[in-house]
């Protein structure tokens, strides 16, 4: 898995939470947005088989879901890569986990629930990161 950002092509998001509502927001949020593909998973687990099979430009995870939760999920990202955008989502801000967000190169951390205005704003901040990353010598 690398984080490839290509400029002829739609930014891939992978949105990871097990909140179908959650999923639903998301989805509704981004579905006018025409240089964006966004995937969902329920779960870390369904997450990493989906990250088996396609890169993605952003990664936005919650970070309390079953079976594989969202720390599990980005320590066996940046296992495979150290670049892609990743983006945590939580209803429970614990600080104790701050350093643990910055040895994983978490991009941001944010707090749920979002607006719509805040959703389209986070990705668009989030794309232009990765493409940041993308285009460093």
């Amino acid at each position: 898995m690398t984080a490839h950002m290509n400029n002829g092509r739609d930014k891939r998001i992978l949105v990871v939470d097990d909140d179908d509502q959650v999923l639903f927001v998301w989805s509704n949020a981004l579905a006018s947005s025409r240089d964006i593909r966004l995937e969902t998973a329920q779960d870390g687990e369904q997450a990493l088989e989906i990250l088996s099979e396609r890169d993605f430009d952003v990664i936005i995870t919650d970070l309390r879901m079953p079976r594989l939760d969202g720390y599990q999920l980005t320590e066996a990202i940046r296992q495979r890569d150290r670049e892609v955008t990743i983006v945590w989502l939580t209803g429970y801000r614990d600080p104790s986990k701050a350093a643990t967000e910055a040895r994983l190169g978490v991009y941001r951390c944010v707090d749920k629930p979002l607006t719509v205005a805040e959703i389209r704003a986070l990705v668009r901040e989030a794309v232009q990161v990765a493409g940041d990353k993308a285009h460093k010598p």
